[in-house]
């Protein structure tokens, strides 16, 4: 095998590596972007559930209301 064609070999073996590592580094960056987006996505619903379920809040609404119509 003549020299030329072994670096040429190792040279394409080695941009191959760097895009390989590349592309595993995009997808690693990306996965966790969208594991968080997702994270903040589930906690405001989770915020918006527990704000409209508050114990006792519709009862002091519809007491309030009544007593307004009694009086």
């Amino acid at each position: 095998m003549k020299k030329s064609t072994f670096a040429a070999m190792l040279a394409f073996l080695a941009c191959a590596v760097g895009a390989l590592t590349a592309f595993a580094i995009y997808l690693w960056k990306r996965e966790r972007e969208l594991a968080e987006y997702e994270q903040l996505l589930f906690e405001a619903d989770s915020q918006e559930e527990e704000d409209d379920t508050l114990p006792g809040a519709e009862e002091e609404y519809i007491l309030s209301v009544e007593e307004e119509n009694e009086e």
